[in-house]
């Protein structure tokens, strides 16, 4: 039973393992070195990210489930680290047990405190040096410089690392009662350490995210903690002290062009995901374990990869490119136990009884040997188990005017002749169309009106559900003889497939769900 336990666990990581390798071998050779010590943070984004899209297999909840499946803890984690050698020639995985009276924090924190013996510097921010996190990092059971800097900081938080007289440096010792401290047992240590990264996190997004009033107080934090909430509504209780909404902030485009005043809120937006992720998300989920993180989106390893590469060579841009924050969260096991909470719907993603040895064996056991096959099986194997009206989101836009866009939700079985009626209703244009699958009019892909249907070999009265959106997202909408308020013939609408997610009861669809500004303005004149 164990080797099959060790074979199912190698065959999830091994989807990390070859995208990883793929990614690795075409990147820039320069730039790509750079990325082995943060393997581990890559590996972070990776484990709760969503093998399937708007699923909540990710492989941390699949390792979890195979523990369960095995008669193992649910307290048991995996952590990765290179193969020895100079050279990339893979990873290891390594799996831990994280309980609050083993676990790994503790023992990682007498080492931070041990590596600063008798004194060491800081950097201006308190924090490490590259070098010197690389060095303390392969000393700890996570071996990732994030990790280390991390634990540096929660040993000052709670004055194991006091200042150290120094001119010219920014140096720290270990307090007069750090050894003592450090003996104490290690549920007690645990629960300092705890309460040491709420201060911690507290602090550095008070200091990152200036807002009119104090929203990220210890109480919020520790709130934010025992009843897990949508990482929107955290967002949404920062605009709120801003007097927007976080509409206002969806509704931005890329390739509409702001005033100094909407790309602030832009750059904020963007900077206090990344600091609730690095503060919040990554230290209580991926190092202490208490809460475990989702991205309902599959991690992309090319786009991914594109973000670290394309990063400055200065270290702060890069630290930036590996935080991103996550869709949701809720508790684990652990931290159930830890804050004393009854599981709910709301806070807690069952396993044992939602990833069902049925699923796994649909899943996972089918093709052990295959990896790649993995994520396919699981589509298949909750599309069977979950037999849910599938919805397109849809981001349209107005080729001539790219400020003219709104997002639509529509379901699987519309038409795509349904498709154009609610574009030529909303656009207020009309005429003999054509769909085509992809972003030029290809004879290849056309889809034609029903006008032409009998001279076609395709037409639109087709579900969108029969359209391959999995290999390309894009569709484009020609109108010719156009009737509307536009002075050419023709017009062209340019249709993204963004997301898919299931149909929620009592909605009705199709259904606008974001526009543009411009968008808003003329369909309130037409009104």
């Amino acid at each position: 039973m164990q080797e099959k336990y060790v074979e199912y666990l190698k065959a999830v990581h091994q989807i990390f393992e070859n995208n990883f390798s793929e990614s690795y071998r075409e990147a820039n050779v320069k730039r790509r070195a750079r990325l082995l010590p943060n393997i581990s943070t890559i590996y972070r984004r990776w484990l709760y990210a969503a093998l399937v899209e708007n699923t909540m297999l990710t492989p941390a909840n699949v390792m979890e489930a195979l523990s369960c499946h095995f008669g193992l803890s649910a307290d048991i984690s995996p952590v990765i680290g290179l193969r020895p050698g100079g050279r990339f020639t893979g990873t290891e995985l390594m799996m831990r047990l994280y309980d609050i009276a083993d676990h790994p924090v503790i023992g990682d924190l007498r080492a931070a405190v041990a590596f600063c013996a008798p004194t060491a510097e800081l950097c201006n921010d308190e924090s490490l040096g590259d070098a010197q996190a690389a060095e303390l990092s392969a000393k700890l059971s996570l071996n990732d410089p994030h990790y280390a800097s991390y634990l540096i900081g929660i040993a000052q938080q709670m004055k194991l690392l006091v200042k150290f007289p120094s001119i010219y440096a920014n140096r720290v010792q270990a307090s007069k009662d750090c050894e003592a401290r450090l003996s104490a047992p290690d549920e007690t240590l645990f629960a300092e350490i705890v309460e040491a990264s709420v201060a911690y996190a507290a602090y550095n997004l008070c200091d990152l995210i200036p807002l009119p009033e104090i929203l990220f107080s210890e109480t919020f934090i520790r709130s934010l903690l025992r009843n897990p909430m949508q990482t929107d509504e955290i967002f949404q209780r920062a605009y709120d002290l801003l007097g927007i909404s976080l509409e206002d902030i969806l509704d931005f485009d890329p390739e509409e062009e702001y005033d100094a005043l909407d790309e602030a809120f832009i750059s904020g937006t963007f900077m206090m995901g990344i600091a609730l992720d690095k503060y919040f998300f990554t230290p209580f989920g991926y190092y202490l374990k208490l809460i475990r993180p989702l991205y309902t989106l599959p991690f992309d390893f090319g786009n991914e990869f594109a973000g670290y590469l394309e990063a400055g060579f200065e270290d702060e841009e890069l630290k930036v490119a590996f935080f991103s924050p996550c869709s949701q969260y809720y508790f684990t096991d652990l931290g159930l136990k830890y804050f004393k909470q009854a599981p709910t719907r709301e806070n807690y993603y069952d396993v044992k009884s939602l990833l069902t040895p049925g699923i796994l064996n649909e899943a996972l056991f089918a093709s052990p040997g295959a990896p790649q096959q993995i994520p396919p099986h699981i589509r298949k194997a909750v599309a069977a188990q979950v037999p849910v009206s599938t919805v397109y989101s849809l981001k349209i836009r107005n080729e001539s005017d790219t400020a003219l866009w709104l997002s639509m939700d529509i379901p699987s079985e519309a038409t795509l002749h349904r498709l154009y009626q609610e574009v030529s209703e909303i656009f207020a244009v009309s005429g003999d169309y054509s769909f085509y699958h992809g972003e030029t009019e290809s004879p290849f892909t056309e889809y034609v009106s029903p006008k032409r249907g009998k001279r076609a070999k395709k037409n639109t009265g087709i579900p969108l559900g029969k359209l391959d959106f999995e290999h390309q997202e894009n569709l484009l909408l020609s109108i010719k003889g156009l009737q509307g308020p536009f002075n050419n013939a023709s017009a062209r609408f340019s249709l993204k497939m963004v997301e898919i997610k299931p149909r929620e009861a009592g909605t009705v669809y199709p259904a606008v769900t974001r526009m543009s500004k411009k968008m808003r303005i003329l369909m309130a004149e037409d009104e």
